[in-house]
């Protein structure tokens, strides 16, 4: 009887024990930075971008009418450009090598 008694009264310090004890968080705060996209001169379009459009046979005659920069996933730094020939408009976004994002 004397064993009895001890495994109750020690299971009922261990359930106790754990059932008052609060688990600890630990607390995660984050700053999530929106960034907007920025409107970039034609002229300031990096080199392999402006290159791009001087050799590929898809933009001949197709003119640069606004670009802007725009934060991609990661690090990834991409240009929205909008281009125009005659009365047809066009939206290309690439990255900074000159490479198409989809």
């Amino acid at each position: 009887m004397k064993k009895i008694v001890s495994f109750v009264f020690a299971l009922a310090v261990a359930t106790g024990t754990a059932v008052y004890s609060a688990p600890t968080e630990n607390a995660v705060i984050g700053v999530q930075v929106i960034q907007e996209k920025v409107e970039v001169k034609a002229e300031d379009l990096p080199d392999p971008i402006k290159k791009l459009f001087k050799e590929d046979a898809t933009y001949t005659g197709w003119e640069v009418v606004k670009a802007y920069q725009v934060p991609g996933p990661g690090d990834l730094i991409m240009y929205e450009i909008q281009l125009k020939k005659g009365e047809d408009v066009m939206s290309v976004t690439l990255d900074k090598s000159g490479n198409k994002v989809v």
